[in-house]
């Protein structure tokens, strides 16, 4: 009944499965540092490189973006679950 907020540790691990896909991937294309370097662009041995690897290093932050928000969810769920948890197990004692 008030345990669902370890469902958070599902959003956490699963914004962390998409993370590490992602290392993975920017790790085949060319380089995880020369990749998400600001501003968006990335470069091999000092040239840019462009063409669909090129295409691929603006693509790649939206997938970043969208497995730390998962984990920003799961942290949230775990602390708001938590404190309702505690919230209604002091209510029963009464």
């Amino acid at each position: 009944k008030t345990k669902g907020y370890l469902l958070g540790w599902l959003l956490i691990v699963w914004g962390g499965m998409d993370l590490l896909g992602l290392l993975a991937t920017t790790m085949m294309v060319g380089g995880f540092f020369n990749i998400m370097s600001f501003p968006i662009t990335a470069t091999i041995n000092g040239l840019p490189f462009t063409g669909p690897a090129g295409m691929m290093t603006q693509i790649l932050w939206l997938p970043a973006l969208y497995g730390i928000a998962k984990i920003a969810l799961g942290v949230f769920v775990l602390r708001r679950g938590k404190e309702y948890a505690e919230k209604v197990k002091e209510e029963e004692e009464r």
